[in-house]
């Protein structure tokens, strides 16, 4: 069971992360802001959460992909 806790939790600080990234370009869309550093940076955190989250399931590879506890049987 600790083992899927630590999927879930980071599993929300990936899409917290990306949220917040996202909110973030969102903004500065809005604001007529969508170039120099800060966009470029705000947009390779949203793309580094994505491939982090493209990762998580090798990562936890060993967990059940139906949510159980006991790996199925």
């Amino acid at each position: 069971m600790k083992r899927r806790e630590e999927f879930l939790e980071k599993a929300l600080e990936i899409h917290r992360n990306y949220e917040e990234a996202t909110a973030e370009l969102r903004a500065m869309l809005q604001a007529g802001e969508a170039t120099g550093p800060i966009w470029d940076a705000a947009v390779a955190r949203q793309i580094q959460a994505l491939k982090t989250w493209s990762e998580l399931p090798h990562e936890f590879a060993e967990l059940p992909p139906d949510g159980g506890v006991d790996g199925g049987g």
